[in-house]
């Protein structure tokens, strides 16, 4: 979808929005009173988590890479269906195809 079609589908104004991020890839911002929060489309990685009148909270890298294929660097990834080497196939992704997969 595009990032006019998930704002137009899931958008809450001023609440829950839709970006082109880096890389073009969509990202949510969730926005609250107390706090924001961005999360990419791929890899359900979680990029900002920003309380009112406060820095980021999270750890993010200006090198990440933004390419599919590779997991994003920094913030809070989702580590599934495995997380570190896959135990009996190492040609698998480490910490599981989750992180390197669009989520819808």
């Amino acid at each position: 979808m595009t990032v006019q079609e998930l704002n137009s589908e899931f958008g809450i104004p001023g609440k829950v929005t839709f970006y082109n991020g880096k890389g073009g890839w969509p990202y949510v911002e969730i926005s609250h009173n107390f706090s924001k929060a961005n999360i990419s489309l791929y890899g359900a990685h979680i990029l900002n988590f920003i309380p009112t009148d406060r820095p980021d909270l999270l750890w993010n890298t200006h090198q990440a890479f933004f390419v599919d294929g590779k997991a994003i660097r920094g913030g809070v990834p989702v580590c599934w269906p495995w997380f570190g080497p896959h135990n009996t196939d190492n040609t698998k992704p480490a910490h599981g195809f989750g992180r390197l997969s669009f989520w819808n």
